[in-house]
């Protein structure tokens, strides 16, 4: 019993003298907690951003290329390629480690994302081999265009919901209440 006295002593001397301390500890901690919610909400924002950003310029450059038939512009549309597939594997990750709702919806979305890129894979081999009325008809039945609507309302979902985690974040730091 007498050693629980003196232990409840030093403790009540401990927290009498240094409470400020461990204060200021317990809120340093609870500020750094919040800005790394923040900081992955961010990050998870530009990953989706690049996803969206690398299908944009894929669509452009698919459609320059049938237009113009400029080598150039189908070399950027494979660089394109390129940027997406290293976008969504970052956007993958980083939504693993974060939401687990979220990575399940890009998941599913990348189903769609890759009959989008076969699409347009499939109006260039077209156009390469002398079909350009073939890849004029697969533009216009505008399948590449629903795809993308479901892609961009996903992608839009899940920057929603960081968007507002970042927020958040940014209002208990600064000791802002949202409304």
């Amino acid at each position: 019993m007498r050693q629980f006295a003196r232990f409840f002593n030093a403790l009540k001397y401990v927290s009498e003298r240094y409470f400020g301390y461990l204060f200021l500890g317990l809120l340093v901690w609870a500020q750094w907690h919040q800005a790394r919610i923040k900081s992955s909400a961010l990050i998870t924002l530009y990953y989706a951003e690049s996803v969206e950003g690398a299908l944009t310029a894929l669509e452009t450059n698919q459609r320059g290329f049938l237009y113009t038939g400029d080598p150039t512009l189908y070399t950027e549309y494979l660089e394109s390629k390129a940027k997406y597939t290293i976008a969504s594997k970052h956007l993958e990750q980083v939504l693993d480690k974060e939401d687990a709702e979220d990575a399940r919806r890009f998941r599913e979305i990348e189903k769609t994302i890759k009959s989008k890129i076969d699409e347009m894979d499939q109006t260039i081999a077209f156009y390469r081999s002398g079909k350009q009325e073939a890849a004029r008809k697969l533009v216009l039945s505008r399948q590449g265009q629903r795809y993308m609507t479901a892609i961009r309302d996903v992608l839009a979902e899940i920057r929603a919901t960081k968007e507002i985690k970042a927020i958040s974040a940014m209002n208990s730091i600064t000791g802002v209440e949202t409304p």
